[in-house]
């Protein structure tokens, strides 16, 4: 049975030998992954014509404006939960930038995305291949804190608030 098993597995292996082709399209337009720029200007048409869209994007402003009104420090150590709120922050702030256009959003999000910048390639890894978090963690936990981070900066990236050596390092 063992090796009637085994035979079976190897069928399977010699039946899907091509590997799949795939092709990276990038827009050239950012924002393109959490939003577009026509997803953007849909939502502040929302905005305009319903109460609630208004409610939402003010409840969304006040909270980054009191995000940025804070001046960024150091960032906390290794497996401090905090990176995790950091990275929540930072993400509504550029969407912020992304609903307003409004500089300041852009300039916060861009400070904080250039402090992991400036910190993150220097951090040991854990054995769990992570290296903001705690291995209790997990490297799911990091990805997805990760993914927040690649949005925030998708959606401040042209703003024009970046040197070319902050993007590239970023």
């Amino acid at each position: 049975m063992l090796i009637a098993s085994a035979a079976a597995g190897l069928a399977w292996q010699n039946t899907y030998r091509t590997p799949l082709k795939l092709e990276l399209k990038i827009p050239r337009q950012r924002p393109y992954l959490t939003l577009t720029p026509e997803s953007a200007a849909r939502a502040k048409a929302r905005v305009a014509q319903s109460g609630w869209a208004k409610e939402i994007l003010d409840r969304t402003l006040k909270d980054a404006d009191g995000f940025a009104a804070k001046a960024w420090g150091t960032l906390p150590p290794k497996g401090d939960d905090e990176h995790s709120a950091i990275g929540r922050r930072i993400f509504s702030v550029a969407l912020a930038y992304a609903l307003t256009g409004e500089r300041k959003y852009a300039e916060w999000a861009r400070d904080g995305l250039a402090a992991y910048a400036a910190v993150y390639p220097s951090m040991p890894l854990s054995n769990y291949r992570i290296k903001v978090f705690l291995p209790r963690h997990g490297p799911l936990f990091e990805a997805m804190w990760m993914v927040l981070l690649a949005q925030a900066y998708d959606m401040v990236a042209d703003s024009g608030v970046f040197s070319p050596e902050q993007k590239t390092r970023v």
